[in-house]
């Protein structure tokens, strides 16, 4: 009992001596004298400080702002002009002047212009004219090859066009649903008379102007935002951050005033915002600018502190050598038990004390070596397991040579025995059997079909003249990638369930073209015979398990499934696999494949 109490109150002698921090054994001689001394210098430099770099920062920006919104009411005014060019146009100008129908001639003129507009300008993502008295609607975007007639309704339900009816300059900036796209700018052309619009141009310029903004605002962290004159975010000059927690932030701006500036958060950081708004347009230019930058601007003013910082340092390092002396010792000897174990000595150290941070960081050391004791000797195992695998691999390989051998030998003793039909099985058994263990999904068709006629030779040496295969290639495509094994598939297919108990012959037919589409060109691969066909159950039940290729428990599925969802997988769902079928006529199948972008050179195809 007397010696569990011993040992005990010895364990709490040393329990208090390693519960000492060390940052309290650093802290206690100079928290007293530093404190003090520095927190009088932060606080009477800084609060002097911040105010003064604020306003300067608030006024600098102010003048940048200023400058760049009247290059930016320059360049609204610039495609208001270019916007107003049919008015000068005569026939233009009487073709959208007409309330009558007008004739294909002048839509074709109109067309001509818009186009012409379209191109005179390098900085359009898109181009619309809606004819007011003909309820017609032309455009052109950066999608499109021509200017085409596009849907009335779209473009009259926007708000730009009913703003733009109105106002001074009879225009409205709005903001563009298309994100490579500045604003929508809208612009009414109408009756000097009665001032009654006859039509009604939409432009959307790209990001390149507002990019060219951004970029003097970019050094710090800083960055632009632009906005119409309701408010709304047309630009912004940051990725990091949605365009909905900008407008949030925007609307901590008070309208009142043209200049003004306000602190917001963004993103969990704070910003200061200068706000300038143009007096023709009501354009706004927003600039944010990290605080974090200010901040920084701030503690390099604190240099004027030096002094009395060097101060504080003195004593501190007077304070920091007697303390040093004192928790170095047993770092100094954790650090030779470190070197020890650079050496190859994994054995764990004693137990070090001195402070509760050298005892944690003794007892995490030897966790550390005794852990990596544990990754060395899994490290040796895996070592050895993959110098089994390996040869498990070898051995693996050795049998498919064996039976290639194999295999010559039978063709060349059926040659030397004047038997050139069984010679010319076994070859294309032996190319076959190689071609089909080969590595690689995707090969040439051209491999492909020099694997697809072995084959048709086998099964013709078993069918006879029961089985008649037509073979049409486009030249152009024998050097594209198709997947593996997928028209001897098709092929296979037609053979196994094109001949019913009543058909006593099958007529397959194999065709490939590059056929042009809306979305490029496909590799389109035909395999079609005249069999006895699929009935509908079972032509839905393949339909089925090709929309379930990648449900669980459809793995291991072979024929057609199997080659449907290799295509899926390889072409990442852009391939597809027609079935056309009719019970008692013949069965059609078709590969359609998106023509991949490289092709393999033309001596691999041989």
């Amino acid at each position: 009992m007397d010696q569990a109490l011993k040992k005990r109150k010895k364990k709490i002698r040393r329990r208090r001596l390693d519960q000492v921090p060390l940052f309290v054994q650093l802290l206690t001689l100079m928290t007293l004298v530093a404190a003090l001394l520095i927190s009088f210098l932060l606080i009477r430099d800084y609060r002097r400080n911040r105010q003064a770099v604020l306003n300067q920062r608030i006024q600098t920006s102010s003048r940048l702002l200023n400058m760049e919104l009247q290059n930016l009411d320059q360049y609204i005014r610039e495609l208001a002009s270019f916007s107003l060019q049919p008015y000068y146009d005569t026939k233009f100008k009487s073709a959208i002047s007409s309330r009558a129908a007008i004739s294909l001639a002048s839509q074709n003129y109109i067309k001509t212009q818009i186009r012409a507009y379209y191109y005179s300008r390098t900085d359009l993502n898109s181009y619309a004219m809606n004819l007011c008295y003909q309820n017609l609607t032309y455009g052109r975007d950066k999608a499109a090859q021509h200017v085409t007639l596009l849907p009335d309704t779209a473009f009259l339900q926007e708000e730009g066009y009913a703003l733009c009816a109105n106002g001074p300059y009879y225009n409205a900036i709005m903001p563009s649903q298309d994100p490579d796209s500045f604003f929508c700018y809208y612009q009414s052309i109408i009756q000097i008379k009665n001032r009654e619009p006859e039509a009604v141009v939409r432009i959307e310029p790209n990001t390149s102007y507002a990019e060219n903004m951004n970029e003097e605002h970019l050094t710090n962290g800083e960055f632009l935002c632009v906005l119409n004159s309701q408010s709304r975010l047309l630009f912004s000059g940051t990725d990091s951050l949605a365009d909905e927690t900008l407008q949030q932030a925007i609307t901590a701006f008070d309208r009142s005033e043209n200049v003004q500036s306000s602190f917001v958060r963004l993103d969990g950081a704070d910003y200061l915002g200068v706000l300038c708004r143009s007096e023709k347009y009501g354009m706004q230019l927003i600039s944010f600018l990290p605080m974090a930058v200010i901040q920084k601007e701030l503690s390099s003013m604190l240099q004027s502190g030096i002094l009395f910082g060097f101060l504080i340092w003195l004593c501190a390092a007077v304070c920091m050598f007697f303390i040093l002396r004192l928790t170095t010792r047993p770092l100094t000897a954790l650090s030779t038990q470190m070197k020890k174990v650079g050496d190859g000595n994994f054995t764990p150290s004693d137990r070090i004390g001195g402070s509760r941070e050298i005892v944690n960081l003794t007892e995490s050391f030897n966790d550390m070596v005794a852990h990596i004791e544990r990754l060395i000797r899994q490290n040796y195992l895996a070592e050895i397991n993959e110098k089994t695998s390996r040869l498990t691999a070898l051995e693996a390989q050795i049998n498919p040579h064996f039976l290639y051998n194999t295999l010559q030998a039978i063709s060349t003793e059926a040659l030397v025995n004047d038997q050139p039909q069984i010679h010319e099985m076994i070859t294309s058994l032996a190319s076959n059997l190689r071609y089909s263990i080969k590595s690689g999904d995707l090969v040439s068709l051209k491999s492909e079909m020099d694997y697809t006629r072995n084959y048709i030779m086998l099964q013709k040496v078993r069918l006879e003249d029961r089985l008649n295969v037509k073979i049409e290639l486009d030249a152009q495509t024998e050097r594209l990638l198709i997947p593996k094994i997928s028209i001897q598939t098709l092929v296979e297919n037609s053979i196994l369930h094109g001949m019913g108990p009543d058909s006593d012959s099958i007529f397959i037919e194999i065709r490939a073209a590059l056929p042009e589409t809306e979305s490029g060109r496909l590799l389109e691969v035909t395999v079609a015979d005249d069999g006895c066909g699929i009935d509908p159950e079972q032509l839905d039940r393949m339909q089925q398990e090709f929309r379930d290729y990648l449900k669980p428990g459809t793995a291991g599925k072979i024929g057609l499934a199997n080659l449907y969802s290799r295509l899926q997988l390889l072409y990442q769902g852009q391939a597809r696999l027609l079935i056309q079928s009719e019970p008692g006529t013949g069965t059609r199948i078709t590969m359609q494949i998106p023509v991949p972008r490289r092709e393999i050179p033309a001596e691999q195809t041989r």
